[in-house]
C-alpha cells in the first residue's frame, strides 16, 4: 500500500527557504536590469500609457494591480494625478 509523502519539518523550513531565496533572486533581477528602475520614471510610465491610446487607462489599471501586492504600486497612484485631470485620476485609482 503506499502511504502519501509528508514533508518533515525540516523539510518545510528547506522549501521555505528556498521560496524566500527565489523571491529575493528576483527581486535583485528585476533590480539588476532596471525594470524596477522603469517602474518609478513618471515620463516612461506616461508614455507608455498615452501611447496605448484608449486601452492605456485599462494597462494602467492591470499595472497598478499587479504592483499592489507588491507594495510597488505607489508611484503609479501618484502618477494617474499628472496623467489624468484630478477626478479622473481618482476614478482610476
Amino acid at each position: 500500500m503506499n502511504v502519501p509523502a509528508t514533508l518533515t519539518p525540516a523539510k518545510t523550513k528547506i522549501t521555505k527557504c528556498l521560496l524566500v531565496l527565489a523571491i529575493i533572486a528576483g527581486f535583485a533581477a528585476l533590480w539588476w536590469s532596471g525594470t524596477l528602475a522603469q517602474l518609478s520614471d513618471i515620463n516612461w510610465i506616461r508614455a507608455k500609457v498615452e501611447a496605448a491610446g484608449w486601452f492605456g487607462p485599462l494597462l494602467f489599471l492591470l499595472l497598478v494591480i499587479v504592483l499592489f501586492p507588491l507594495f510597488l504600486a505607489g508611484p503609479l497612484l501618484w502618477l494617474s494625478g499628472t496623467i489624468w485631470p484630478l477626478p479622473l485620476a481618482i476614478t482610476y485609482s
